[in-house]
């Protein structure tokens, strides 16, 4: 996987949204305070995963954890960028 410029650039809200459900943990909880079904967040995840071809989060019903790419995604210096620009 690469994450290039272009690809973290091209769907800037979707990767802000990926963040938010990481820091938070839940994608229930920022459904909520966006005011949505769970649902929506999670077919918003997966359009930003599927962009890319990787998945970033492992889910189910009850769990929701970070796969390698995951951290990856994380762990790329544009991360920085990407939340501090929120600030």
């Amino acid at each position: 996987m690469s994450l290039s410029h272009t690809n973290l650039t091209n769907n800037l809200a979707l990767w802000r949204l990926f963040i938010e459900v990481c820091h938070k943990g839940s994608i229930s909880a920022v459904a909520k305070d966006h005011q949505v079904d769970p649902s929506t967040i999670s077919r918003k995840l997966s359009a930003l995963e599927s962009s890319l071809g990787v998945r970033f989060l492992s889910r189910s019903t009850r769990s929701l954890s970070l796969t390698t790419a995951g951290v990856d995604a994380l762990m790329h210096p544009h991360y920085k960028y990407l939340t501090d620009a929120d600030k």
